[in-house]
C-alpha cells in the first residue's frame, strides 16, 4: 500500500469523523516513518 493509498483511506474512514481527520495524518506520519526507521 502507498502512502496516497494510506491517505485515501484515512480520508474515506474520518469523512464523517472531521475532528479525526489530524490524529489521521499524524498516524499515517506515523506509520511512514515506521517503515523508514
Amino acid at each position: 500500500m502507498t502512502d496516497g493509498q494510506l491517505v485515501a483511506d484515512a480520508n474515506i474512514m474520518n469523512r464523517n469523523r472531521p475532528e479525526q481527520v489530524l490524529l489521521g495524518g499524524w498516524l499515517s506520519m506515523a506509520i511512514t516513518l515506521a517503515h523508514f526507521s
